[in-house]
């Protein structure tokens, strides 16, 4: 089944902190490896929207270009906020607080991961 990805329906509200100062890391951000255990843990959703979560999104972004990946979602970098960056080559794309909807349609095809630093296999979706 290939799987869609659809935006939390609910407006966000502006001006409010993304969430405790703790689901933010340490700038400048890094990668985590397959051996973190955030990289194994829930996340949470992200209830407002502001300059913090906005200085956020730009340094994953920035971190997912210079690494030369496709996609970063950020219990990568260390946080356990629900939010993924994405640049497939039509510019950068945040999705916050996604969805996964399955339809019928099974693709194949070789994926990497930043938190898998060599590691590349054949993933069906």
């Amino acid at each position: 089944m290939k799987t869609t990805i659809h935006a939390n329906e609910r407006p966000m509200q502006r001006h409010r902190p993304a969430g405790r100062a703790h689901e933010f890391p340490h700038r400048p951000l890094r990668l985590h490896t397959s051996a973190d255990a955030i990289l194994r843990g829930m996340t949470k959703p992200v209830k407002w929207f502001g300059p913090e979560l906005e200085r956020f999104v730009a340094d994953m972004v920035n971190l997912m270009h210079r690494h030369d990946g496709i996609g970063l979602s950020a219990p990568q970098v260390g946080s356990n906020l629900r939010i993924l960056v994405a640049d497939i080559g039509d510019g950068p794309l945040c999705l916050v607080n996604p969805w996964l909807h399955e339809i019928a349609l099974r693709v194949r095809g070789r994926e990497t991961c930043l938190s898998l630093p060599g590691v590349e296999r054949q993933v069906k979706r």
